[in-house]
């Protein structure tokens, strides 16, 4: 069983059709009692950090989260999940994170040729080995963002992409705990193989 947070403020279908596309069965999780029993766990979001924050704590999911990835329960974080992973944000006023990947949610430099929110199409440079590539290999996903995540933990770095001077943390992992900035159910069959490959790290 897969637990799908529900933040409550943005469209979690379209994450749980592509899981129950790939064959696996989708528990939405609104109280506590709603993490027993699930093997791994997927907070998607849209929207800002201290709302998505907000969110976690007005259904009280946020200790239960928090100790049960602790713990070794796999988690991914999508979009506004992987930047809440972090410890501080900065959107909407200053707000504390989980704290599961030491860092800051900082809002995107614009200058010429990088428009904030970055909205598109971006290849992503892929720094280490990790489970949710098949290899070292560029792939391409769909991303839409105002702010990214400043990993302090730099092996937690998974892969990039260049955004104006910088280089942009998009995927990140430790342990049993990942983060993608860019959404896999708008990334076609390279997102589709991500959500399949996180699952398979069971």
């Amino acid at each position: 069983m897969i637990g799908l947070v529900d933040l409550g403020i943005s469209n979690i279908f379209s994450i749980r059709n592509a899981l129950k596309y790939l064959g696996y069965k989708v528990r939405l999780i609104n109280k506590p009692n709603d993490f027993n029993n699930i093997k791994s766990l997927i907070l998607p979001g849209v929207g800002a950090f201290k709302e998505g924050m907000v969110a976690l704590e007005k259904k009280k999911l946020t200790s239960s989260l928090i100790e049960r990835v602790n713990k070794g329960l796999p988690f991914l974080g999508i979009c506004l999940g992987m930047q809440m992973l972090a410890s501080r944000g900065y959107e909407n006023g200053e707000t504390r994170g989980l704290n599961l990947i030491e860092g800051q949610v900082k809002k995107l430099n614009f200058k010429k040729n990088y428009p904030v929110p970055n909205i598109g199409w971006c290849d992503v440079s892929i720094k280490r080995d990790s489970i949710l590539f098949e290899s070292n290999k560029a792939k391409s996903f769909y991303f839409l963002h105002s702010y990214y995540f400043s990993c302090s933990e730099k092996s937690s770095i998974v892969a990039t992409i260049k955004f104006a001077d910088d280089n942009i943390p998009v995927v990140i992992n430790k342990k049993n705990i990942f983060g993608i900035q860019y959404h896999p159910e708008k990334s076609f069959e390279n997102g589709i193989d991500n959500l399949n490959r996180f699952i398979k790290f069971l």
